[in-house]
């Protein structure tokens, strides 16, 4: 059935589904992060205008005893694309909050739109 749950109509044509379907959106927070809302409503908004539907990424506490220690010093709010930081920062070295150098100290949409469709061409 055309198309498959998890993947929208716009940008992206039929013959993309593979690289949808293998891209991997995961959205790290922890509890109380004061920039986590900003952050996860530019990640839907970026889905979107992708074509993709904007529950596509999986949301990842990271101070959940269950994630991957590789995920935890990330800091909250981070974005990740096939395990790429959106921003093209490196990993942190331990729980923290992230500020971004923007006006709302988020990431972009576009900035996330960006790493999305480079992330669907790999």
């Amino acid at each position: 059935m055309w198309p498959p749950k998890g993947f929208g109509v716009g940008i992206l044509a039929k013959n993309d589904v593979e690289s949808a379907l293998t891209l991997r959106v995961q959205f790290l927070f922890f509890d109380g992060c004061p920039h986590a809302g900003a952050a996860q409503a530019a990640l839907e908004c970026a889905l979107q205008s992708c074509g993709l539907q904007t529950d596509h990424y999986d949301l990842v506490n990271i101070l959940d005893p269950a994630t991957p220690e590789s995920l935890v010093s990330w800091g909250s709010p981070t974005i990740l694309v096939n395990g790429n930081d959106v921003s093209g920062h490196v990993q942190g070295d331990g729980v923290r909050c992230r500020l971004y150098d923007t006006s709302d100290q988020v990431p972009s949409v576009e900035t996330i739109a960006a790493a999305i469709r480079n992330g669907l061409l790999v």
